[in-house]
C-alpha cells in the first residue's frame, strides 16, 4: 500500500474539517421551483416530510431538520461570502466555526429523527441515503434549502 494515499486522505480530511472544500457549489439562484422539485434530494426531503405525519413528536423533530437546514444553509453562505471578499482570517474562522455547530444541530435532528421513527419500526433508510459524511449532507442540505425557501414563496 501507498503512503501517499493515507498522506492523501488526511490532507482531503484536513481540508474538510477547514471547511475548505465542503461548498462546491451553492445552490443556482436561477434553478426554478419546479427544477427543484425534482432533484433526488427534494424528493427524499418529501419523503422525510410525509413521514413526519406520523404523531407530534416525529412532527416536532422534522421541524427542528427545518430550522437546522435553514440555520446551516445561511452559515454556508455566510462563510463563503466571508472567502469571497477577502474577509479577515478572524472572521472567516469565525464563519467556519458558526457554519460547524449549525453541522452538528442539523445532523443532531436528522439522528434523532431517524432513531425515532426507526424505534416506532418505520422506515428510516432515509438516513442511510442522505449520508453521514459532512459533505454528503452538505450537498443534500444546498438542494432542499433553496427548495423550501422557494416552497414558502408560493
Amino acid at each position: 500500500m501507498n503512503d501517499f494515499f493515507f498522506e492523501d486522505i488526511w490532507k482531503q480530511r484536513a481540508k474538510d474539517e477547514t471547511g475548505e472544500t465542503f461548498v462546491e457549489d451553492l445552490a443556482s439562484p436561477e434553478m426554478e421551483f419546479e427544477q427543484y422539485e425534482r432533484t433526488k434530494e427534494v424528493e427524499l426531503y418529501k419523503q422525510i416530510e410525509k413521514q413526519a405525519e406520523y404523531d407530534e413528536n416525529t412532527r416536532n423533530l422534522f421541524e427542528e431538520i427545518n430550522k437546522g437546514i435553514r440555520r446551516y444553509y445561511q452559515m454556508i453562505v455566510k462563510l463563503e461570502k466571508a472567502r469571497a471578499v477577502g474577509e479577515e482570517k478572524e472572521a472567516i474562522e469565525k464563519a467556519d466555526k458558526d457554519r460547524h455547530i449549525a453541522h452538528e444541530a442539523v445532523m443532531g435532528s436528522l439522528n434523532a429523527l431517524s432513531r425515532y421513527v426507526g424505534k416506532h419500526k418505520l422506515d428510516n433508510e432515509w438516513r442511510s441515503v442522505i449520508g453521514l459524511h459532512r459533505t454528503q449532507v452538505t450537498n443534500w442540505i444546498k438542494k432542499v434549502a433553496p427548495y423550501m425557501a422557494l416552497k414558502t414563496e408560493r
